[in-house]
């Protein structure tokens, strides 16, 4: 053959080893200020809560030790390479939780309680009082990764929420995220 292209297999078998090996390293290192970037909450123990059993949907649960009172977490994470509801932020959820309570639970009384500023991620906290139960629930957003914390009280404790509010609202600003492994 003369002056022509020669497939050459060795050649594209290096070439084909060396993208295999490449892609998926590029793949795993989503830029954290992605829109469509995941992550897992890091947390402390609260206080001196003991770390109670929980399902699958909870990411911890730590309950006091004499009262019927529980702080407790959740990730949501969205794997997808776009992000499906960019209009779910945080303070959106958290409207949409007093909305609902006000609308559906004649019996509960919610507020909006503002912005806790925490080390690389915001949270709405809502109060959520019934006859029966009073939680603050913190919601941050970020990326395709949502988190709710909520400190619940029951029965006769759930007066004792407003006292752990300050407490609640330091654990979530010291709360901090870290890039999801693939």
């Amino acid at each position: 053959m003369a002056g022509g292209w020669v497939f050459r297999p060795r050649r594209w078998n290096i070439l084909l080893a060396a993208l295999c090996l490449v892609a998926p390293a590029g793949q795993a290192l989503t830029e954290p200020s992605s829109p469509t970037a995941n992550f897992d909450l890091e947390v402390r123990p609260f206080h001196n809560w003991r770390s109670a059993k929980h399902g699958p949907v909870m990411r911890f649960v730590y309950r006091h030790p004499e009262r019927n009172l529980r702080v407790q977490g959740v990730v949501n994470r969205v794997e997808a390479n776009y992000n499906p509801t960019p209009e779910l932020g945080a303070d959106t959820l958290a409207k949409g939780y007093v909305r609902n309570t006000r609308q559906n639970m004649p019996t509960f009384q919610a507020s909006d309680l503002g912005t806790v500023q925490g080390r690389d991620l915001d949270f709405r906290v809502v109060s959520r009082q019934g006859p029966q139960r009073a939680m603050l629930c913190g919601f941050a957003v970020r990326g395709n990764t949502t988190v709710i914390v909520s400190l619940i009280g029951v029965g006769k404790d759930k007066n004792l929420v407003d006292r752990y509010e300050p407490m609640f609202r330091k654990y979530l600003s010291e709360s901090r995220l870290s890039v999801a492994s693939q």
